[in-house]
């Protein structure tokens, strides 16, 4: 290889190693003429030095501590290949995307034509592609298919669970499977081993051992999982002997993926909560009173009467979920609540609604509702009619620490269309 060839790749380490490393902004003319062409420079960026001073400016806004590393330079000619490795933290608001937190290192790989000492001419770059998948903006390709896969492997294992069935388990778990919950305990063998006596000894302390799948989360080569359990108490558990009870209990899995296998993971249950049911442990919370909580309902309800929208800040939660209907699907905060009720009062301003049945038992409160009104202005695009109009709702409300933090509602939208006219009918 010539002097030259050399020299221009000492060039591009002075570069890549003192400059873009150390984010020094002004010294990019020195190493890119004013008409220098980067023929992968994103839409909008200039020619020249002031373009490349521009994208790394944006670059290290979003990364403060990126450092490229160099693996190997090629020369040929007046021209090099740079392979190497771009990492840093995404600390700062990158190319539009706020800031993750996250660790990303994205593959470079450019060839540039070296002129007079200067980079006259770039092709390649920054896998772009990789690095908006690594901060979530753009969706793996193979994500759906090894979604599908995790799912499956799950399903087997929570199926092997509820059935005591060894092949099952054995079918998803490694041989050399680590539990990092399970290691320390005492007479547990290392391994998938470990998996099937685990629940064999869990499926002889509950009879009828259900194990449901309430989320699947996949993210990389790892798959978390929230499910939930019921059985009855009628063996030994953890030395406590069966109380008949019915019982259950919450969990959460992560379970890492390696060779279509789950190779290791981590795990949280509900152990406490599972003697508590049983009467071992007593309970550190308060009993639910229901009927302060129907208080509680009864005054929401008694204060919307009053159009006070208002009072959803002081007796729900700001956290407060619905799971809905047609008319009120699912929404999370106040704020649609209140615009809701805005909505509906607006056009129906003599509206009332009166509490036909309210039933409670635990946290949750279920009201039966009927609300009567004049339609005189306009509601959801339909002009008013002048009607007195009336339909009828059930809700469910769940109390925590005197609040209403979550609601299932039904109501009778079918019959309200007829009212308008939309369906045949009504009156």
């Amino acid at each position: 290889m010539g002097a030259q060839q050399e020299r221009n790749k000492a060039l591009i380490r002075d570069y890549i190693e003192n400059v873009i490393n150390n984010h020094i902004l002004d010294r990019f003319a020195d190493y890119i003429p004013e008409d220098g062409i980067d023929y992968s420079a994103p839409p909008g960026i200039p020619r020249g030095h002031a373009g490349t001073r521009m994208f790394f400016q944006m670059f290290f806004e979003g990364s403060s501590d990126a450092k490229n590393t160099i693996h190997d330079l090629v020369a040929e000619g007046d021209k090099v290949t740079v392979i190497s490795t771009i990492a840093g933290t995404h600390n700062g608001n990158l190319m539009g995307l706020a800031a993750t937190g996250k660790k990303v290192a994205v593959q470079l790989l450019e060839t540039v034509r070296i002129v007079d000492g200067k980079y006259a001419e770039r092709w390649g770059g920054l896998d772009i592609v990789g690095l908006m998948m690594q901060l979530g903006a753009m969706r793996d390709p193979d994500q759906k298919a090894k979604e599908e896969q995790y799912a499956a492997m799950v399903h087997r294992y929570i199926y092997g669970v509820n059935h005591d069935d060894e092949t099952a388990l054995r079918d998803v778990f490694a041989k050399d499977f680590l539990d990092h919950n399970n290691a320390q305990v005492a007479g547990l063998p290392p391994g998938v081993a470990a998996v099937v006596m685990a629940h064999h000894m869990l499926n002889q302390s509950f009879s009828n051992l259900t194990f449901s799948i309430d989320e699947i989360m996949v993210e990389g080569d790892k798959v978390a999982i929230r499910v939930h359990a019921e059985g009855k108490h009628t063996g030994d558990f953890y030395g406590f002997p069966p109380t008949g009870k019915d019982i259950q209990w919450t969990a959460h899995r992560i379970l890492r993926v390696e060779n279509g296998m789950f190779v290791e993971a981590w795990n949280e249950f509900d152990q406490v909560g599972i003697l508590q049911q049983m009467g071992i442990v007593p309970s550190f919370a308060p009993p639910p009173n229901p009927e302060a909580n129907k208080a509680l309902v009864r005054r929401l309800y008694e204060e919307e009467n009053k159009h006070n929208v208002d009072i959803v800040d002081e007796l729900m939660s700001p956290d407060f979920v619905m799971h809905g209907d047609a008319l009120n699907p699912y929404q999370k905060g106040l704020e649609p609540i209140k615009q809701g009720a805005k909505m509906t009062q607006e056009a129906f301003p003599d509206l009332v609604v009166e509490i036909e049945d309210m039933i409670a038992s635990g946290d949750k409160v279920m009201v039966r509702l009927r609300w009567t009104g004049t339609h005189t202005k306009p509601f959801m695009g339909l002009p008013a009619s002048g009607k007195k109009m009336s339909w009828t709702a059930i809700a469910t409300n769940r109390v925590e620490n005197g609040k209403i933090v979550e609601r299932w509602f039904n109501s009778d939208v079918f019959g309200l269309l007829q009212q308008f006219g939309m369906i045949p009918g009504g009156n």
